[in-house]
């Protein structure tokens, strides 16, 4: 059983004549995603789970991330763009067959990044027992076969 993920951050504000606030998220295909809350200190909140507005662009400001990561549950091919109206730079990170991603910058001390993390496993469950053959978004792995994904990462 395992779980495994990436922790990839791109620098925001991009240029020195944008800020942090400049920036948004915006998610291809354009389509609503199951938003999963973390309780700071509990875990992953997964009776709580709700549709998010991703079907439109996530401003960032550092408040966006005042809970922690924003938790996504996602299926297929999806791309996100970290990118602003005020400079022609950004970041795309495009995703197959990844079931969750987290989106972190910390708070309340701010940083001047963003993570975009696929994530082939996620957090416990409030009230998580610790037995791996029933945690969510684990992965079983059994003996002579092999798990192999990826992601592709565009800076422009």
């Amino acid at each position: 059983f395992f779980s495994i993920g990436g922790h990839p951050g791109f620098k925001v504000p991009m240029t020195p004549d944008t800020q942090f606030s400049d920036y948004y998220l915006n998610f291809k295909p354009r389509k609503s995603l199951v938003q999963i809350p973390l309780v700071a200190g509990e875990g992953i909140d997964y009776t709580h789970r709700t549709l998010a507005a991703t079907d439109a662009n996530l401003a960032l400001t550092h408040e966006t991330f005042d809970h922690d990561a924003l938790i996504f549950a996602l299926l297929g091919k999806t791309t996100f763009n970290l990118v602003s109206d005020k400079t022609k730079h950004g970041v795309s990170v495009t995703m197959t067959d990844t079931p969750y991603l987290g989106v972190w910058s910390p708070y309340p001390t701010t940083g001047d990044f963003v993570c975009i993390e696929p994530w082939w496993g996620i957090a416990d469950t409030i009230g998580s027992t610790g037995d791996l053959t029933r945690k969510l978004g684990i992965n079983r792995l059994e003996p002579g076969t092999a798990f192999e994904k990826g992601y592709m990462i565009s800076i422009f």
